[in-house]
């Protein structure tokens, strides 16, 4: 009976690592099909748990594993285009992914489609919900350039300076 046991144990343990070492988004495709979250789509199929890249909101995606620690692998991402960059440390989190240290320059438009401006990020947090990617909460802080969310009337004047971005009620709000 311990034998079985740790040989299921070990078939197990090996199919992890398999998985984890050498599984790739195209493997993903062959089992599971159309029942994937859509926002998998613009995953590249040579991106792995390790490292690989996509595109979101026609920006590119790219991830590496940095390290492994007490809460698990962390994973080090950059999102980016042509002329903006922001950097940030994720990890999992329960059944969410957790973006620490955000930083970098990002267009506001990237944030929410209907602001304009630029927002150089110094410190954030985001956290989404796995296994969709809905931003469940956000805290961006940085200084902003002709900054405005969208509705001029509801967001106030355009701002220029220190600002503090933070995701309550479904959309980002200047606090």
């Amino acid at each position: 009976m311990i034998r079985a046991l740790v040989l299921i144990l070990g078939l197990l343990l090996g199919l992890t690592a398999a998985v984890t070492l050498a599984g790739r988004m195209s493997h993903l495709r062959m089992v599971f099909g159309d029942s994937l979250p859509t926002w998998t789509l613009s995953i590249a199929d040579s991106a792995g748990v390790l490292s690989g890249h996509g595109q979101v909101n026609s920006a590119d995606l790219r991830w590496h594993l940095a390290r492994v620690d007490l809460q698990g692998p962390h994973w080090q991402v950059t999102l980016g285009g042509a002329d903006w960059q922001v950097d940030t440390d994720a990890r999992v989190g329960g059944l969410s992914m957790v973006f620490d240290g955000v930083n970098g320059l990002i267009p506001a438009s990237q944030i929410t489609d209907t602001a304009r401006g630029m927002i150089a990020i110094t410190a954030g947090e985001l956290t989404l919900s796995l296994p969709g990617g809905a931003l469940v909460s956000g805290q961006l802080q940085g200084r902003a350039r002709d900054l405005e969310l969208g509705d001029p009337v509801a967001d106030g004047p355009v701002r220029d300076g220190p600002v503090t971005l933070v995701w309550a009620d479904g959309m980002w709000r200047v606090n």
